[in-house]
């Protein structure tokens, strides 16, 4: 292997060369790391994807609410239907930003303003 072949074959990172065997060891063990973390964080991304897409089919949405739990409040996420997860942010005065979360399933493409009709009715 040839000078220029080195060169041309790292590009922008020859410098790499320079560094110390002991460094570049523990840069790549780092990034390895790194990657696993970033690769389990996508697995995850794709599955709530995957799982949101099967609850939309049936009008179903996650919410993140407080609910007594032995005369104690406590965070929850619950999967209900779109009329009662209105009803219920509605309803819960300790709830999260209910208009946040009624803007991300209008975003996600649910009928809101039809569901906070059904909770009048």
């Amino acid at each position: 292997m040839n000078q220029l072949d080195v060169i041309q074959s790292l590009g922008e990172d020859v410098v790499l060369l320079t560094r110390p065997d002991n460094w570049l060891a523990q840069r790549k063990l780092a990034i390895s790391g790194q990657l696993s973390i970033l690769a389990e964080e996508l697995r995850a991304l794709e599955n709530a994807t995957k799982i949101k897409r099967k609850m939309q089919d049936k009008n179903l949405v996650a919410v993140k609410h407080w609910k007594d739990t032995d005369g104690l409040p406590d965070e929850v996420i619950e999967i209900m239907e779109l009329p009662e997860a209105v009803t219920l942010l509605a309803k819960d005065e300790h709830s999260y930003d209910s208009r946040g979360q009624i803007n991300v399933w209008k975003s996600d493409g649910y009928d809101t303003e039809t569901a906070r009709q059904l909770r009048i009715s």
